[in-house]
């Protein structure tokens, strides 16, 4: 069975010769990430900038995807370290890996903080009300305390915000044993510059 993996696996990846194919290959990983939580690419690595110039990273949940706009969504509370972290630099890097494919993206952007908005709102009615506790703890995230339990406020969702990141580039990177292969995706300009790069 895991023979038969890495050779439909080695298949997928050697059909992808174009730049073009693999960009394409990229954001159909993504899309599909957002609906499957058993997606390798559905929890990633955020990582962002403390206001001392430190480096800091976590994992959070890939929720949105818009390939059209070349952006990606996650949700937090807005009492996280990492609000303010991007309130007051807002450039971030997202890491995405999958262990059995061996892809690596390394996708660098610029987050935008929605808190108390009308596209808000309209996710938060529609979460589940055992997904909405993840925003309703009375104490803010990191808070030190005494009993491992959660307070919750059920009538709370100010605390509910959305995190955009417009993408500017992603960094793709896959190791095979045939050879490694690397490639760049940049954005922000008429049309996406792509270019192959040494692994």
């Amino acid at each position: 069975m895991l023979k038969w993996f890495f050779f439909l696996k080695s298949k997928i990846i050697d059909t992808l010769e174009t730049l073009e194919q693999l960009e394409i290959h990229i954001w159909n990983m993504l899309t599909r990430a957002k609906v499957d939580r058993k997606h390798p690419f559905r929890i990633f690595v955020l990582g962002t900038i403390t206001a001392s110039g430190i480096p800091d990273a976590r994992n959070v949940i890939l929720r949105n995807v818009h390939q059209s706009n070349k952006t990606l969504c996650i949700y937090t509370d807005a009492r996280t370290p990492k609000v303010n972290q991007l309130l007051s630099q807002p450039n971030a890097c997202l890491v995405f890996y999958n262990p059995k494919s061996k892809e690596q993206l390394r996708v660098r952007a610029t987050a935008s903080v929605l808190i108390n908005e009308q596209r808000n709102l309209e996710i938060w009615n529609a979460l589940p009300k055992h997904a909405k506790k993840d925003y309703q703890s009375i104490m803010a995230p990191g808070t030190a305390k005494e009993a491992s339990n959660i307070y919750i406020d059920a009538e709370d969702s100010s605390n509910f915000c959305l995190i955009e990141f417009d993408v500017l580039e992603i960094d793709f990177l896959e190791l095979n044993r045939k050879g490694h292969r690397r490639a760049s995706f940049k954005y922000g300009h008429p049309s996406v510059q792509a270019t192959w790069l040494v692994p």
